[in-house]
């Protein structure tokens, strides 16, 4: 019941937030797998379908990350790609902190890509966000997400704000949502829906842990 009333709340403050007679809504459906191994700072992650659906436009992304950590930071290196041939490589950063007994968590994320052909610029990206655990498999809070071409002024960017959702699911799955207010376009609103799911390989004697 307690998970249901939050799940309420959210969508209480998200539906109020679109009740303005005129908005845009994007929205981005972005699955993800991810491979940790075990005894080893290294993980891999794929999203196979990065998909971005607005009311002129829709495509797809393909990204892959192969990714190392150190203390609480983790180095990604980054490559992704699109239905139109853009092509970029680059540097993921991840900075998570947990307070209060793994209560709370603080996400800071930075990208940085170059374009690598003639139809692509360099990128920035901006991912914060700050959870707190309310339930065994609930966690809610604030993200905020930011995108920009490096030729662009900052107002001429992506940046969202709005609240969070974390639901873990059997089987080694989780999904994230968020639906946010775009700040330097009014009339826009960002909704991203992520399906996680992470594959544990153990080590060489044992076994794939595909969480069933």
């Amino acid at each position: 019941m307690r998970t249901i009333a939050i799940l309420l709340i959210f969508i209480s403050i998200s539906s109020h937030s679109f009740s303005q007679n005129d908005f845009v809504m994007w929205t981005k459906l972005s699955p993800e797998i991810r491979l940790d191994i075990e005894d080893t700072p290294f993980e891999f992650r794929w999203r196979p379908v990065d998909y971005l659906i607005t009311p002129n436009l829709r495509y797809g992304r393909t990204d892959v990350m192969l990714g190392v950590k150190f203390w609480k930071l983790k180095v990604f290196s980054y490559s992704k790609f699109d239905e139109f041939e853009r092509l970029w490589t680059g540097v993921r950063l991840d900075l998570n902190l947990n307070m209060f007994n793994k209560k709370l968590s603080i996400h800071i994320q930075e990208r940085y890509f170059w374009g690598l052909n003639d139809k692509t610029f360099d990128q920035v990206y901006l991912v914060d966000f700050i959870m707190y655990k309310v339930a065994k498999n609930f966690h809610l809070g604030v993200l905020s997400y930011g995108q920009w071409y490096i030729n662009q002024e900052i107002n001429e960017g992506l940046l969202s704000v709005g609240p969070i959702v974390k639901i873990v699911l059997p089987y080694n799955f989780h999904i994230l949502l968020t639906s946010g207010k775009e700040i330097f376009h009014r009339e826009r609103y960002i909704t991203i829906l992520r399906l996680g799911y992470k594959i544990f390989w153990k080590n060489q004697n044992k076994p794939i842990d595909f969480g069933v």
